[in-house]
C-alpha cells in the first residue's frame, strides 16, 4: 500500500481492515455488495452509543441458543435499525 494518496476507495469493505489502517486525513468512499453490512456501518457511525447498549445486553445471554434465536429474528426483520444492526454483529 502506498504511504500517501489523495483518496481511498474501498469496493469490498468487509471488516474494513485496510480502511482502518489508512490515514483519516484523506477522503474515503466505502462500499460493499452486502447492504446489511453497509447499513450496520452506518449505525456504527450515527448511533454507536445505542448500539453498544444493545450489544452489552445481548452479551449477557451469549450462547448457542441465543445465536439461533437472534439469527431467526434477523432473517425475518431486515429493517436494519439499531437492534437489527446489533443482531447482524
Amino acid at each position: 500500500m502506498p504511504f500517501t494518496f489523495k483518496a481511498y476507495h474501498e469496493p469490498f469493505l468487509g471488516g474494513g481492515a485496510l480502511f482502518f489502517a489508512t490515514p483519516l486525513s484523506v477522503p474515503a468512499r466505502l462500499s460493499d455488495v452486502n447492504s446489511d453490512l453497509v447499513k450496520t456501518y452506518r449505525i456504527v457511525k450515527n448511533r454507536l452509543k445505542d448500539l453498544i447498549l444493545i450489544l452489552q445486553e445481548l452479551a449477557k445471554g451469549h450462547g448457542e441458543r441465543q445465536y439461533y434465536e437472534i439469527r431467526e429474528r434477523f432473517n425475518r426483520n431486515k429493517g436494519l435499525g439499531v437492534e437489527t444492526a446489533a443482531w447482524f454483529i
